[in-house]
This record gives C-alpha cells, sequence and structure tokens, in this order.
C-alpha cells in the first residue's frame, strides 16, 4: 500500500477543510483543562486540518506526515510558532522521539487505514514506545462493518434541480464504479472477517483503505499494551463494537502499565 504516499501528494491540493469532526470535538471537550500542559503528537496532519485547532491549543504540538507535499502545505499555511513543529516523517519509525514521550498522540480521519496491515501494527507499537505511562492515544479506522459496496444516492429534488442534480450525478457515478469494483463481492462473508483492504473511490479509486473489525481492533490494542477509554462514531455518539454499522471509529487508547518481572 506504499503506492497511497504518491497518491496524497498528487492529490494535496483537494485537501483545503481546516473544520473538525464530533469525535474530535469529544476529544477537546474532554481534555479541555489538560491541553495547555500537553505534549501532542500528531501524525498524519495532512495539510493542517487538526494542526489548525490543535496547536492552538496544545502546550507543545508536533505535526508529522508522511507525504512531504501534505506538510509543505500545511507549513505554508500554520503560522511558525516556538511551541508548534511540523516536519516531514514517517510514522512507522518514531524513535526519535523515545526521549521526550508524549501525552497524547492523534492520527486522525483514518489515516492510519493507507497504510498494510503489517505497517499498521508497527506503528501502533511505536506509539506505544513514545507515549507516557499516563499518556493517551487516538486514532480512527474505517469499520468492516460499515462498508458499503452498493452505497445510498441522494435523491433528485424538484425544488433543488441544480445542486440536487449534480449530487444525484455525482453519488449515481460513485455507485456504478463501486459496483463495477466490487462486483462479486460476497459482503455477508467480508463482514465476519477481522480486516480487508478495500476500495470505497477516494482519489478516483486510486487509494486501498484497511478496514477492521472494531472487536478484532480492540483485543489487538489490549495485546500491543493499550486499554480503550472510549470509542466515539462519526456523530461523537458511543457505540457497540460488535454491532455498530459506522463507516469508521474513534478508539481513544491508554498505554497498560507494563508488568513487573
Amino acid at each position: 500500500m506504499d503506492h497511497n504516499r504518491a497518491v496524497y501528494n498528487e492529490y494535496v491540493h483537494e485537501y483545503g477543510e481546516y473544520r473538525i469532526y464530533p469525535p474530535e470535538r469529544a476529544v477537546l471537550e474532554r481534555f479541555k483543562k489538560d491541553w495547555p500542559r500537553m505534549r501532542m503528537l500528531d501524525i498524519g496532519i495532512g495539510t493542517g486540518r487538526t494542526t489548525y485547532t490543535f496547536a492552538a491549543v496544545a502546550g507543545e504540538y508536533v505535526g508529522i506526515d508522511y507525504a512531504e507535499e501534505m506538510v509543505r502545505r500545511a507549513s505554508a499555511i500554520i503560522p511558525p510558532s516556538p511551541d508548534v513543529t511540523l516536519k516531514f516523517l514517517d510514522a512507522r519509525d518514531l524513535s526519535e522521539f523515545a526521549a521526550r514521550p508524549f501525552d497524547f498522540v492523534f492520527f486522525s480521519m483514518n489515516g492510519l487505514d493507507s497504510v498494510s496491515h503489517e505497517d499498521r501494527e508497527r506503528i501502533i507499537r511505536e506509539v506505544r514506545k513514545i507515549v507516557k505511562p499516563t499518556g493517551f492515544f487516538c486514532f480512527s479506522s474505517h469499520t468492516i462493518l460499515g462498508f458499503k459496496p452498493d452505497p445510498a444516492v441522494r435523491p433528485f429534488r424538484l425544488t433543488d434541480p441544480v445542486r440536487s442534480g449534480y449530487y444525484f450525478w455525482k453519488d449515481s457515478r460513485h455507485r456504478s464504479r463501486m459496483r463495477t469494483t466490487h462486483r462479486g463481492l460476497n459482503v455477508a462473508a467480508l463482514r465476519k472477517r477481522d480486516w480487508e483492504v478495500l476500495k470505497t473511490g477516494d482519489h478516483n479509486f486510486a487509494i486501498d483503505i484497511y478496514h477492521v473489525n472494531p472487536v478484532f481492533q480492540i483485543e489487538r490494542l489490549r495485546q500491543m499494551g493499550f486499554s480503550i477509554e472510549a470509542l466515539y462514531d462519526p456523530d461523537g455518539a458511543t457505540p457497540d463494537p460488535a454491532t455498530t454499522t459506522a463507516d469508521w471509529l474513534y478508539y481513544l487508547c491508554r498505554p497498560v502499565p507494563v508488568a513487573a518481572g
């Protein structure tokens, strides 16, 4: 899945949004008294969507991305500051931060889904090494239960013919390509798997996206030294990991103390 990096560099112009989403607002609220003292690592910053908000509240902020063009764009938009560092860095090796671990490590909007299963677990292990024992790790990921190979099409409305006509055309085109791409896919069997790499249409179907069963993900986190503090769906609500059909979830974790001996 290393080709995903080249696609992100090519499509950097499509990343111009700076709003945050309900789960991210929930995280901001959860730690509202703690942000001024937190040293934060933000992985996969893109063009600075999360930087715009979190760099303003965290005591010290480090933002990284493995797509160099993304970092270049973010650096041009986010004002320089002694407490804000943006750099081109691959999260598969975070060893340079080992001497100064973080209070909060963030990997937003399913950025972790852009690498292979093996590299995904490598990144999580790297995070475990550079987050403080009292710190937190929060990331989001697509769910295999929410994958829709036959997505809905927004209806055409006579009351708003131009706008609704555009979305009807756009959704219909996307639905047709999804059906073609996933022709013959056994969805029932898919949803019983622990994880799978699928195409969801991102960047003209050039991106491969990792999807995971939330129950499996929680167990893997436990095996890698994390406990789950909270789950958030796209609306910021708390779902049941075994039954949710949300497209993606945010996992808020904290390191489990290593047993002595």
